[in-house]
């Protein structure tokens, strides 16, 4: 049984056609664009590419398990007549353990209902990064049951947003959890805190498909860890259970696999997103961060984000903001930041070691604007500018110098329009080596501006 959110939030990660317009999420397509979408196991997984992903995580899973079982089969080749029998074991055991992780990624997947099937367009592609954030399936479900459970790693997150929230001091109500990984964060807030609607949305298969299968399924499983280093009294292997706790008003939270840029969820529909640890992840500059979430959020809805931040390399220096600069952004988007909290806290605490990584965790909650657009701020550049999700105001002197090309960008000014927009108009015309939106931005500062 498909386990949907209200039709209220939905929408074509596609079109972005409503409900009421063409998208249908009972059939699993949308009349208005002509796109097709897929389930596994009830679990929506509805990505703007449509039935292309089921394609791609195919192909991902069945390179996968047979990079496994090629490693496991190397390993059985090695030469182990020179070590000392209590070392051949140590390493037979470690064999068997990565052969049971193997085994029970297979059996989460295809639990799942997904089918081990290399597509040719996807032959090529690194699996490797369907097992990228391993370690959070163990934090998420298995490391609680040898910790004392105020001091783990999930307590600790959701006391950091309980807090936040209560700073704000209003319901939840529906809430976005981006970028939610195995799920547990999202299924604590909404036992303990109680938004009317949670969607818990993931583009990992593994970690979205354990968060279904834990919280919606109540199904347990079992995950295997093998620790690199050896630490003294501690065993290098451990196979940990995976349960959910004992939550209660579950069935209106709901594991959802899509892209956190083009979900399949209804703009301005949200009371409140929340952004754990995704901030400097998400492969985005914090700008367009700041623009999916207040496209997303309802008027005077609240962000609320935890974690560090630790910009991949993926992200340029000019584009590594510092705290000061990301509330800065957020006042000129016309937020109002309630509440800031920065602590040390473990990160990925594993029992089997007695090392410990410690991050910078930063939390703040901020309220929306209670109309879009907002009264800008006089600022230079101006605010439309820095943040190219905010609509260009009509009242802006632009001089075009009599040339066609500018003469056609300011045509699509309308008091709606926003630099994003207009990028994306032009990114037909534009030769793929140009980034449209840098071409854009360019041509008003330089040209427009002036």
């Amino acid at each position: 049984m498909l386990r949907q959110p209200p039709h209220h939030l939905l929408a074509c990660p596609t079109c972005q056609a409503d409900t009421n317009n063409g998208f249908t999420p009972e059939q699993q397509n949308c009349t208005a664009c002509g796109q097709q979408f897929f389930d596994l196991q009830g679990m929506p997984c509805w990505f703007d590419v449509g039935l292309a992903q089921q394609q791609l995580w195919e192909s991902l899973y069945a390179l996968a398990i047979k990079s496994g079982q090629n490693n496991l089969e190397r390993n059985r080749q090695r030469n182990l007549s020179d070590m000392l029998p209590s070392s051949v074991k140590r390493i037979h055991n470690m064999d068997a353990v990565n052969n049971s992780i193997v085994e029970a990624m297979d059996v989460l997947l295809n639990d799942m209902g997904l089918n081990k099937t290399v597509h040719p367009e996807f032959a090529n592609y690194d699996p490797s990064r369907m097992l990228q954030y391993f370690e959070l399936l163990l934090r998420d479900w298995a490391w609680d049951g040898a910790q004392h459970q105020a001091e783990s790693e999930n307590a600790r997150e959701l006391e950091r947003i309980s807090a936040a929230h209560k700073a704000i001091d209003k319901p939840l109500g529906d809430t976005w959890v981006i970028g939610a990984g195995a799920g547990r964060l999202s299924a604590d807030i909404h036992h303990h805190l109680k938004p009317s609607h949670t969607i818990a949305l993931d583009t990992n298969p593994v970690l979205i498909s354990c968060a279904h299968r834990l919280v919606a399924q109540q199904k347990p499983w079992q995950l295997p860890e093998i620790h690199p280093g050896p630490q003294l009294g501690i065993p290098l292997t451990k196979v940990w259970p995976m349960n959910a706790p004992s939550y209660t008003n579950m069935d209106t939270w709901y594991a959802v696999a899509g892209n956190a840029w083009r979900p399949p969820l209804k703009q301005h529909s949200f009371d409140t997103l929340i952004t754990p640890w995704f901030m400097d992840v998400n492969g985005r500059e914090v700008r367009d961060l700041i623009g999916q979430v207040q496209k997303y959020l309802k008027p005077g809805g609240v962000w609320i984000n935890t974690g560090p931040l630790l910009y991949g390399p993926d992200i340029t220096d000019m584009h590594r903001y510092s705290h000061e600069e990301i509330i800065e952004l957020l006042e000129v988007a016309g937020f109002e930041v309630i509440y800031q909290n920065k602590v040390q806290s473990p990160y990925l605490d594993t029992p089997l070691s007695e090392e410990k990584r410690i991050e910078q965790i930063w939390t703040f909650a901020a309220v929306a604007p209670s109309e879009f657009p907002p009264t800008y701020a006089d600022i230079n550049p101006p605010a439309w500018i820095v943040l190219p999700h905010l609509p260009i105001p009509t009242n802006q002197t632009f001089n075009t110098h009599g040339n066609p090309v500018l003469e056609h960008l300011v045509a699509q000014v309308n008091g709606t329009t926003c630099i994003n927009d207009i990028a994306d108009i032009m990114r037909p015309n534009l030769g793929e080596d140009k980034n449209p939106l840098e071409v854009v931005r360019g041509a008003f500062l330089e040209y427009l501006l002036k």
